[in-house]
């Protein structure tokens, strides 16, 4: 059966990360590019950039932040925007 993203013609898809091995597994599969979205603030800055990379490393094509950036006070939301937008232009990424 093709994936459902032949079916419906989809242009991109956007998931909450799933973890590295099924992210590169869905990379493989789908045709449409794979997006991950932040979810509410419930991780600390280290953990946030650590999510950000393993999508990164498992061929995530973009990134889409909300909560988990402007939901923190404007210096961490600061400090936290700038890391994770080095690590997406040193991998090609989009952040959105």
């Amino acid at each position: 059966m093709p994936p459902i993203d032949n079916d419906v013609g989809t242009d991109i898809i956007k998931i909450a990360l799933p973890g590295a091995d099924t992210t590169v597994k869905l990379v493989q599969e789908l045709e449409a590019p794979l997006v991950i979205a932040d979810g509410a603030m419930t991780s600390g800055y280290a953990d946030a950039v650590r999510e950000v990379q393993e999508a990164v490393a498992a061929s995530a094509q973009g990134l889409i932040v909300g909560r988990s950036v402007w939901s923190r006070e404007p210096a961490k939301s600061s400090r936290i925007m700038g890391e994770l937008t080095r690590i997406a232009q040193e991998n090609h990424v989009k952040v959105c």
